[in-house]
């Protein structure tokens, strides 16, 4: 992310086309909000401490469902199917 002089710089040797100028202020401004929104996605966090608490979260769900296959199986076995 540089700044937006820094970016209009290396637009300059195209010289006065508005048209170029215009699709390359769009195309940045489009960029900076996307990387403020996924900035804002993460809480601040980095994609890899995203991953992590995802991976946490399912290790524990898992967990979850192994013990309530558990809980049915003896259910099962109390009831007698």
């Amino acid at each position: 992310m540089g700044d937006r002089a820094g970016r209009d710089q290396e637009w300059e040797h195209l010289g006065d086309v508005p048209a170029v100028q215009h699709c390359s202020d769009a195309l940045l401004s489009w960029k900076d909000e996307a990387e403020q929104g996924a900035k804002a996605a993460l809480g601040g966090r980095s994609a890899a401490a995203a991953e992590t608490e995802k991976d946490r979260r399912i290790r524990q769900l898992e967990r979850t469902l192994g013990r309530k296959s558990l809980e049915i199986e003896i259910l099962k076995n109390v009831v007698g199917e």
